[in-house]
């Protein structure tokens, strides 16, 4: 799933308007731009971040970093991974390289879950907590 789409999502789920989302951003935008976003599949992590202060997005937390979850929780629907990786994607997107690479898993993501599982144990080898872990 792309980020805009998760904006749309969880902007539906709370029954706001374009408008009313753009009016609760600091500083407010019109909803010409919140559609731009929720259309978009590239969104910078400050807008991300920016978005998911006035409206919690789950995926948008784990990539910014500010959710602190145990146990098992879902980057997508159906995506589950533990908690340990999904604060390693936090410090992977807290640097511009980690971020393009986060971008590029969202690719793969839309490309289906055989290319994505591909990534996911890739990534996992990679993370500190990949070697010590079997729970992903």
């Amino acid at each position: 799933m792309e980020p805009g789409k998760w904006i749309r999502r969880e902007r539906r789920k709370k029954g706001w308007t374009q408008a009313e989302l753009g009016s609760r951003l600091d500083p407010p935008v019109a909803h010409q731009q919140i559609q731009k976003w929720e259309n978009s599949s590239n969104l910078e992590l400050r807008t991300l971040r920016r978005i998911h202060n006035a409206l919690p997005i789950p995926e948008v937390g784990l990539l910014i970093g500010i959710d602190n979850p145990t146990g098992e929780v879902e980057i997508a629907p159906g995506v589950p991974i533990s908690a340990d990786l999904a604060r390693d994607l936090a410090e992977i997107a807290s640097t511009e390289d980690g971020r393009g690479v986060l971008t590029e898993l969202f690719r793969l993501y839309a490309e289906g879950p055989e290319v994505l599982a591909q990534a996911h144990r890739i990534l996992t080898a990679l993370t500190p907590h990949g070697s010590n872990s079997n729970s992903r």
